[in-house]
């Protein structure tokens, strides 16, 4: 768990089941994925997808209004065990209509709504479920872990269904995905009942584990909190870009899957070299990122097989095209596993919310670029890599960040609504685009991706916005806890600003960064231990550094943001400090943002911060230990 969060003791087994939740719910859903694309490219073909991506936007708002009503009513276990068992019940009587009518094209269209409305129910109850359980700043530490769990779910569904196509046939995987589903229920009671044990021990008697309170909700209780709330409205705008990107980015990788691996190629006997060439060039470059994870033998073979040794045209059929699919979908999990694994985390701790958000836009104007130049059938399946690898790992987890500071109520109304309406509405918007630019014979390739590309940009705007609503709410969620005393205490912390700013001349940043060394050279330099009356004097002196460190930020920086965080932290261990925490974290910048958000991080030792600044710092522990030694010869600083 190391390499991908700091994960404290008392967080791992929650941590670890939360990851095991998301794991299985994954899987199943990849290998239905699996399914659904090689089912609907058989009987309906790539042309029709619009269709279906429509139909998906227009019944979920059927869904969304039953889900509601069931957050109401239900406690959020009950909830989400009711919803596993009519899942594994729906894959069931799939199987058995496949079986009865194999053929049906009705069926095949059928079966692709219900799987992407499975895929927005399951996620956004899972990441509901995960944002009532954690704190701001334990979500910034744990979602980049959780999700991770999620993305090794997608590789091991993918692989499941590229093993098992041809052995099972594709419709008996339909019970394989029912078996691994089945296991959530009793994992979500299981976090259940450590969370209220938890919160029963540390006489936590706010935010009762049952349903959401209020009167019974309507269909548009979710839309008034969004029209209500900027904030939320950032985050939809966040979804229509991204959905606009992936719709169209998803829309020219099936049409090249259905133009080269459909049956229509396999009946013309022979292909041209062209053609030929093309899949070779996506089955290689594929095969070079599963090379690079380990797994070239598992994710190869499938290619190899469509393709075919020697032949022009690959060998088609159902079982070989889910074969396919679920061999692309190892590839892009893995892949998405790394990213989470190397860079999620990281991002999040060293850039905040906002740069980790653009990187997805970012890569994504570079890929349409490239595609403008090249609109090739490799390229598709790189650009699907990248806007899926990315999507899965950096950008879910550090959206879901974006709801923390939100109250309960939005959390489990108008987050559901956003993830589980607007995700699927704007997707259906984009169909409608597709369909419109279809029928006016503008759906060359170069044409989509000009479109994706000034998303991007477009994408990128958003972004900035919803970084400021988010600090918005942060300052919101603390003036809810002080009840309006937010102006008292930030008027005593401009006084104190006012008082120990006289003895510290001009501020700066520099000087700030040396106030934090010094911070940091008596911690190093006492890690050692000391007896009781020398760590006392030692304490004292920290004291006052910290007081100095916070001046010079109040100097530099929004002195209102500053004060609202210091209040909350000179409250006391009850106060919502991860929220003040996280304010700072988001208002200070530069070099000294991380040295000063580890010196008031409840997330550390004493010993782990002191290691952090020697690190940042270069700070040597002979200096410290001398340094500490002049703190013990000098007066006792005033309290």
């Amino acid at each position: 768990m190391s390499l991908i969060a700091v994960v404290l003791p008392h967080e791992r087994v929650t941590a670890a089941l939360l990851f095991l939740q998301f794991f299985l719910t994954v899987t199943s859903y990849y290998v239905l994925k699996a399914i659904r694309q090689s089912k609907f490219l058989e009987e309906l073909g790539a042309s029709r997808l619009p269709y279906v991506y429509l139909g998906t936007a227009l019944l979920i708002g059927a869904v969304v209004a039953a889900y509601q009503r069931a957050v109401h009513r239900l406690p959020r276990q009950k909830l989400l065990a009711y919803s596993t068992a009519s899942f594994a019940g729906a894959m069931v009587v799939f199987w058995g209509l496949f079986r009865v009518a194999p053929d049906s094209s009705w069926v095949a269209a059928i079966f692709y709504l219900w799987v992407s409305v499975f895929n927005v129910m399951a996620i956004t109850q899972f990441w509901s479920f995960a944002n009532d359980l954690l704190d701001p700043r334990q979500g910034k530490r744990l979602f980049g872990l959780i999700g991770s769990g999620g993305i090794l779910g997608g590789a091991a569904g993918g692989l499941i269904a590229t093993l098992c196509a041809s052995w099972l046939k594709t419709e008996n995987l339909l019970l394989v995905s029912a078996l691994l589903i089945l296991p959530v229920a009793p994992i979500v009671g299981l976090i259940h009942r450590r969370d209220l044990a938890g919160r029963r021990n540390s006489g936590e008697l706010a935010r009762p584990a049952a349903s959401v309170a209020g009167d019974p909700p309507g269909y548009l209780d979710g839309l008034r909190l969004i029209a209500a709330s900027k904030h939320l409205q950032s985050i939809v705008l966040i979804i229509a870009c991204m959905q606009v990107v992936s719709t169209i980015v998803d829309y020219q990788f099936n049409v090249g899957v259905d133009r080269y691996f459909s049956r229509a190629n396999a009946s013309a006997g022979t292909g041209d070299a062209r053609r030929t060439a093309s899949v070779e060039a996506a089955s290689n470059a594929l095969a070079a990122v599963a090379r690079l994870f380990g797994s070239a033998t598992l994710v190869d073979l499938p290619f190899r097989e469509l393709v075919g040794a020697g032949q022009a045209v690959p060998k088609i059929g159902k079982d070989a095209m889910t074969a396919f699919y679920g061999s692309f979908f190892a590839v892009l999990n893995v892949s998405s596993f790394a990213i989470q694994l190397l860079l999620t985390s990281r991002l999040q701790r060293n850039f905040g919310v906002g740069p980790s958000l653009l990187l997805l836009p970012l890569m994504t104007i570079a890929g349409s670029a490239a595609f403008l130049l090249l609109p090739a059938f490799w390229l598709a399946c790189l650009l699907k890599l990248d806007d899926g690898s990315l999507n899965y790992s950096i950008n879910n987890a550090t959206r879901e960040l974006l709801y923390l500071p939100a109250r309960r109520e939005v959390k489990y109304k108008a987050k559901a609504f956003v993830d589980m309406f607007f995700y699927r509405f704007f997707k259906g918007l984009a169909a409608m685009l597709l369909l419109g630019l279809v029928a006016a014979g503008f759906d060359r390739p170069r044409v989509l991706a000009a479109l994706v590309l000034a998303t991007g940009v477009a994408w990128i705007w958003v972004v900035e916005n919803a970084r400021r609503e988010y600090i918005a709410q942060l300052r919101a969620a603390i003036d809810r806890y002080t009840s309006g005393m937010t102006q008292m205490g930030s008027g005593f912390f401009q006084r104190m600003v006012a008082r120990e700013g006289a003895g510290l001349g001009q501020a700066s940043e520099q000087k700030l960064i040396l106030e934090l060394g010094n911070y940091f050279m008596a911690l190093l330099g006492s890690s050692a231990g000391l007896e009781s009356k020398a760590r006392e004097k030692v304490e004292l002196h920290l004291d006052k550094l910290m007081r100095r460190i916070f001046t010079l930020v109040g100097q530099i920086y929004d002195p209102v943001d500053v004060g609202r965080a210091y209040g909350i932290l000179r409250m006391g261990p009850d106060a919502p400090r991860a929220l003040a925490i996280e304010l700072l974290d988001n208002v200070v910048a530069g070099r000294a943002r991380k040295l000063f958000v580890t010196i008031v991080s409840d997330d550390l030792t004493r010993q782990e911060q002191a290691e952090i600044g020697r690190r940042a710092l270069n700070l040597d522990l002979p200096g410290a230990r001398r340094y500490v030694e002049e703190i013990l010869r000098a007066p006792a600083p005033e309290t």
